[in-house]
């Protein structure tokens, strides 16, 4: 025969699930935070990206084309360095997401 819970427990328990429902509305609050910045972040470097090109188009005809640099491979490197971030970053919001929805799905 299943115990019937007393009064007192799901008194107790009341606050359990507030506090887990307010730690969970917390992260969703940081994810929403995080995905708002990456998305002006993205927004940014488009716009700076478009420019560059731009500037290089308009310069192009008129300046040869050099040998890359060192300082051209470094910044490649760091290029390369803050993608992978920015994909690592995405990963995790996303799992972030999934667990949420997982949770909001369970009863």
């Amino acid at each position: 025969m299943p115990a019937v819970p007393e009064k007192g427990d799901s008194e107790r328990a009341a606050p359990k699930a507030s506090r887990r429902l307010k730690a969970l509305k917390g992260r969703v609050e940081q994810a929403t935070a995080l995905i708002e910045q990456l998305r002006e972040s993205n927004f940014s470097l488009k716009s700076e990206v478009a420019e560059l090109k731009r500037q290089v188009e308009s310069l192009s005809p008129r300046v040869p084309l050099a040998a890359p640099s060192e300082d051209t491979a470094e910044l490649q490197g760091e290029l390369a360095a803050l993608h992978e971030e920015r994909k690592k970053i995405r990963t995790k919001v996303e799992r972030l997401l999934e667990r949420i929805g997982k949770l909001e799905a369970s009863p």
